[in-house]
């Protein structure tokens, strides 16, 4: 990824909300560990680039960096080899097959419980993959992403005025945004 990818990528269908970095997100979850002040989100997003890439940091809650090395141990070895700078990096570079960006997405399980969602169906829905069609639409209809999250259970645990807010955003984002914590295992 290159250091001129402040934008997100864009589909037919609008912006692609994996693809962007999430400055607030970022610095609440790196922050006490980057001991470092910035002035602007792009100060944030320089940095990033330029060392939290290479610590292993997720620009966004919705891309789990340290466990898409993990558990695609080819891409780990290409991001050693310095053909990616991450697994961010590959995974927006590309998007398509089986690979998941997060723990809590299985694209085989949201593909084979959602069969409305062929590669034909979600190319002319103007999605990249099953993943952006499950953050921008399949979350707020209430799918669910693997078998590790319900959101009906996820919504039924929570308080009235966060079950309001889980609903009104989806259930994954508001747990990935609110209780998902995204420091890498220890």
């Amino acid at each position: 990824m290159s250091s001129d990818r402040r934008q997100p990528m864009v589909s037919a269908s609008g912006a692609v909300s994996w693809t962007e970095f999430d400055p607030r997100w970022y610095l609440e979850t790196y922050g006490p560990a980057i001991v470092r002040k910035f002035e602007t989100d792009v100060e944030a997003f320089d940095f990033y680039m330029e060392t939290g890439q290479r610590l292993g940091h997720s620009p966004n809650p919705f891309f789990d960096e340290s466990w898409y090395l993990r558990v695609h141990p080819d891409v780990s070895e290409a991001v050693r080899a310095g053909k990616f700078s991450s697994g961010f990096d590959h995974y927006v570079r590309y998007p398509g097959g089986t690979k998941s960006p997060h723990w809590l997405f299985d694209p085989v399980f949201y593909e084979v419980h959602y069969p409305d969602l062929t590669p034909e169906r979600l190319s002319e829905d103007g999605f990249v993959n099953s993943y952006d069609q499950f953050l921008r639409r399949g979350d707020m209809a209430g799918r669910s992403p693997s078998p590790f999250f319900t959101p009906e259970f996820y919504r039924s645990e929570l308080n009235i005025y966060e079950t309001k807010n889980a609903v009104s955003e989806g259930a994954f984002r508001h747990y990935l945004r609110r209780f998902c914590i995204s420091l890498p295992e220890l």
